[in-house]
């Protein structure tokens, strides 16, 4: 679904027009120094991956807080550094790019999760779930009746489930 959404929001082209852009949204989406990504992968759980869309939930706390808390801020401190850098709306300036796709999903567990962020890390979330792809990608997933019972697992084993949009 990533691919539609860049594709149904910049035509496909996704890509930044400048140097700077480029080279600033590679190291957005690499990751920290050590190579750890802000997206995706290992860390990702810290923002919620096992959740599904459409669930609301409030974390426990975790056993490691400061290190969620350390990402979250981060988090926000990358996304304002792009918007400050290029101008927003978007991460690389004014179109969407594969930056911003990147971090789609993470705008998702933002929602459900209820993370706290700055304003313009906030704004910039709320910005990218009001994208009309964003729309049709959560409501094709408040759809969806399979449930994979390592998942809903997960979900309880990471809070408390506030409310669950999902179609039963």
């Amino acid at each position: 679904m990533r691919a539609d959404l860049r594709s149904a929001h910049v035509g496909g082209a996704g890509r930044p027009q400048s140097l700077a852009c480029r080279v600033w949204r590679d190291t957005a989406r690499a990751g920290d120094k050590k190579g750890k990504p802000y997206s995706g992968g290992r860390g990702a759980d810290r923002f919620g991956s096992n959740l599904a869309q459409g669930v609301r939930n409030v974390r426990a706390p975790p056993i490691k807080r400061h290190r969620l808390e350390h990402d979250i801020a981060r988090l926000g401190s990358l996304w304002n550094e792009g918007l400050r850098r290029f101008g927003g709306p978007f991460l690389a300036g004014k179109a969407f790019t594969a930056v911003d796709a990147f971090y789609a999903p993470v705008a998702f567990r933002i929602q459900s999760y209820r993370l706290p962020l700055d304003a313009p890390a906030a704004a910039y979330a709320e910005h990218l779930l009001g994208i009309g792809a964003m729309r049709e990608w959560y409501a094709a997933a408040l759809k969806e009746t399979l449930r994979d019972a390592p998942h809903e697992d997960g979900v309880l084993r990471l809070g408390t489930v506030l409310e669950d949009l999902r179609a039963t």
